[in-house]
């Protein structure tokens, strides 16, 4: 169907408590045109996950006119197919680039990914570069992170000229649970 601003959507999705499975979101307009999947299968424990295409700043703008998510530019081809129990038997494909990824209302404050550049191949992520600020704090990160029998192993080098940690402890800290259940709170 079409939005306003000529954007053209198309998709299948389903979901339930057993599963999730979003099939080939299409989005397109002039400068823009792309095609998503997500997928989860609780019986394998595993997620499916495809993006191809470009995606212009305009576009989601379009789609999302009063969102606090933002991107310049997103591209690439890259699929994943991730065991959760057997990350050894996950595969991973292609490459992903994304410039100025703004999330205002990310849990932790303000997201932005200045600039991402990935490639993927078998069971190896290779962060050719991340460029992001949280938290009003900015950091590169590159390096590789591979999948196997043990988990994800990491091997990142990370560059920032100030890095406040007990700032981002606090950040990613989740919220305290409320005393008792409701109905025992006034």
């Amino acid at each position: 169907f079409y939005l306003p601003g000529e954007l053209k959507l198309g998709g299948d999705v389903s979901f339930g408590p057993d599963h999730l499975n979003l099939q080939c979101l299409t989005l397109s307009d002039g400068s823009s045109q792309a095609l998503m999947a997500l997928g989860y299968d609780p019986s394998q424990r595993t997620w499916e996950l495809m993006y191809g295409g470009i995606l212009e700043g305009a576009a989601l703008a379009k789609l999302w006119r009063k969102s606090a998510v933002f991107a310049e530019r997103i591209e690439g081809d890259f699929s994943a197919r991730v065991w959760v129990e057997r990350p050894e038997d996950s595969h991973v494909q292609g490459q992903l680039k994304a410039s100025n990824v703004i999330w205002d209302t990310a849990p932790w404050g303000g997201l932005i990914i200045r600039h991402l550049d990935m490639e993927a191949q078998g069971n190896t992520f290779e962060i050719k570069q991340l460029d992001l600020g949280l938290d009003e704090q900015r950091t590169t990160i590159t390096g590789k992170a591979d999948m196997d029998a043990q988990g994800i192993s990491l091997d990142l080098t990370l560059a920032a000229r100030t890095l406040d940690l007990k700032r981002l402890e606090q950040a990613f800290r989740p919220a305290p649970a409320p005393d008792g259940p409701a109905s025992e709170r006034t």
